[in-house]
Formats: structure tokens, C-alpha cells, sequence
């Protein structure tokens, strides 16, 4: 992941790669922005929630310098690898930690 765009890589019976540029990135954010409001709010912060896995995660970078990143999504963590040297695995109790953080600050926020 990084300002010219991303490359998915999935693993599993059906390897794929999948490039995506700025205008494709932009265009599967909208797609998923327009989903979400179709989630039950019970649903939208549960910890096995990739979506909600990765927005925490996301989060947590943007304090971070500009720079390509590298990111493995297993079932029970998120590695990170930065450019310029970030290196970061959450667990999962630490993602869970964050979502609920983040649900409890939406609270305050409305």
C-alpha cells in the first residue's frame, strides 16, 4: 500500500494478485462506504470484522510518517511493515482493545 496504490495478494485454494490504483482505490472506498450503512451497528465493531480489523489499523498509521506499507492480515494479527522502518504486529486482543475504543469515542462524538 502506498500513494501510486495497493496490491492484494490472497492466499487460500484460489491465489490471486489484484492491483489497484488511486482512482480504483477510491472507487472500492465509495463502494464499501456505501455498504456500510446497511450494517447492523451491533455488527459493525466485532473484532473478527476485517473492515474493522484494518480502519483501527489504519488509524494507528495515519500518526505515522507518509510512506508505503506493507500489510499481512492473518485470523489473529495484522503485521505491518513501513518503508521507512515501521514494524508492528497487533494482535488480536490489541485490535479488539482498539475497536472498542473507537466505538466508545463514536459514542462520545454523538
Amino acid at each position: 500500500m502506498g500513494p501510486d496504490g495497493a496490491t492484494l495478494q490472497g492466499c487460500g485454494p484460489t491465489p490471486y494478485q489484484r492491483n489497484l490504483g488511486p482512482l480504483e482505490l477510491h472507487h472500492e472506498n465509495a463502494g464499501r462506504s456505501a455498504l456500510r450503512s446497511q450494517v447492523l451497528p451491533g455488527d459493525e465493531v466485532a473484532p473478527e470484522r476485517f473492515e474493522s480489523r484494518l480502519r483501527v489499523v489504519g488509524a494507528m498509521l495515519e500518526s505515522q510518517p507518509v510512506q508505503g506499507y506493507e500489510i499481512v492480515v492473518g485470523q489473529h494479527l495484522i503485521e505491518v511493515e513501513g518503508d521507512d522502518g515501521y514494524c508492528h504486529v497487533f494482535t488480536a486482543e490489541e485490535i479488539t482493545a482498539l475497536i472498542a475504543e473507537a466505538a466508545e469515542q463514536r459514542a462520545l462524538d454523538a
